[in-house]
């Protein structure tokens, strides 16, 4: 860790340590960096890795982002982001969420798991048409079937899911069911937290709004990487 304020907070104490897979001598890029542009980049609203990657390469933001992280040799390619959230485990990635987020907050600490959910749909009008949608979801269900239930009875699940829609654009989303799509829906869930409980600053404003003013006014999005960061 650094000496000074980058790197500071119970996120990087949990997160700073994942094993690194990519080839010893050709690392350039920290993965808690290409974490934390992830992050940041979401909680502004930019949900698929171009236009994060287009976000995070503007000279305004590199610069923002060096209160946080050290990017000693600048901002990640496109595709090392992408490679870098490929190569963590998803499993690993969800357990260690889950253990920061209830150590950080007591109303998250009897989450025990994470669940995917694939739903296929069928048209009456159109017997050949069909579509697929997969979704990724943390709760306090540890059991398969137990979650199977709850899925089917649509129990604090489609709420969830649709609030999710409406923040994130999840149904149009361009990410495929890879690790690195199974991770980044970790992250949409860990910003959908921050966005719900931010009701300091703008507590009657709805967590799509918050994202639009967090891309453009950098103390609020100050505000929320603190909560995300350092005081969850």
């Amino acid at each position: 860790m650094m000496s000074d304020n980058r790197y500071q907070g119970t996120f990087f104490e949990y997160f700073s340590d994942f094993q690194d897979n990519r080839q010893e001598g050709k690392v350039y890029h920290r993965l808690t960096d290409i974490l934390f542009i992830v992050v940041s980049g979401v909680l502004c609203g930019y949900d698929e890795w171009d236009d994060i990657y287009t976000w995070a390469k503007v000279p305004a933001t590199g610069e923002w982002f060096k209160k946080y992280i050290s990017l000693m040799n600048g901002i990640s390619s496109l595709s090392t982001i992408k490679r870098g959230f490929s190569l963590i485990q998803p499993q690993e990635f969800s357990t260690r969420f889950i253990d920061w987020m209830g150590d950080a907050q007591g109303d998250w600490a009897k989450l025990t798991g994470v669940g995917m959910v694939k739903r296929e749909v069928s048209f009456i009008a159109d017997p050949t048409k069909t579509t697929t949608e997969t979704a990724y979801y943390i709760g306090s269900v540890d059991d398969v079937t137990d979650f199977a239930t709850a899925a089917r009875k649509h129990w604090g699940i489609e709420s969830m899911h649709w609030s999710l829609d409406v923040t994130f654009g999840d149904d149009r989303n361009q990410t495929r069911e890879t690790a690195a799509a199974q991770n980044l829906a970790v992250v949409k869930r860990m910003v959908f937290n921050v966005l719900k409980n931010e009701t300091k600053i703008q507590p009657k404003t709805s967590k799509p709004n918050k994202r639009i003013i967090a891309a453009a006014d950098i103390d609020y999005h100050d505000h929320l990487i603190n909560m995300a960061f350092k005081q969850m």
